[in-house]
């Protein structure tokens, strides 16, 4: 779990970079290639 929540902050430094309009982006193309972990990590849910 620890690796995964080290994961998601690099992730949200990596996302900072970008304009408002670019994450957008970046949300729709997960959403649309992995619907179901999009689901879980919108929905808070772990497992």
């Amino acid at each position: 779990m620890e690796l995964f929540e080290s994961g998601v902050e690099a992730a949200k430094e990596f996302l900072s970079t970008f304009t408002s309009d670019e994450r957008w982006g970046v949300m729709v193309a997960f959403e649309e290639s992995e619907p179901a972990m999009f689901g879980q990590l919108i929905g808070g849910g772990g497992s």
